[in-house]
């Protein structure tokens, strides 16, 4: 029964992202389509567990979650390099982001301001 808030997410969330663009929520309605996005993927999650990947020839030649996963020794490798390089693309997306921050408003265009071109 839990499982079936991901389709009711998928369905209900996309409404609430267009009422809160209309009323010039962009912060809330982003984060209702985003809660659109997970839902459906959710979804479609949730109803084909365990298999990955099923196949419409042979059942038994599906590809399962089990079937799909890394060795230990793979997944321990791919936490330490995880480890290492997600804070510096967080931390160079959150750089860049900040050397951007702001706007760009159609009288900045139309002024001729270099800062609001570059």
């Amino acid at each position: 029964p839990l499982m079936m808030l991901a389709p009711a997410i998928g369905l209900l969330a996309p409404l609430a992202a267009v009422v809160l663009s209309l009323r010039k929520h962009e912060g809330w309605a982003f984060v209702a389509s985003s809660l659109t996005i997970a839902g459906i993927i959710l979804t479609a999650g949730f109803s084909m567990f365990p298999f990955m990947m099923p196949s419409s020839t042979h059942p038994s030649m599906s590809l399962t979650l089990w079937d799909a996963s890394s060795s230990h020794y793979t997944l321990g490798v791919m936490f330490y390099v995880a480890a290492l390089f997600v804070p510096l693309i967080l931390g160079y997306t959150a750089w860049s982001f900040y050397v951007m921050h702001g706007r760009l408003r159609e009288e900045d265009m139309r002024s001729g301001d270099a800062r609001a071109v570059y």
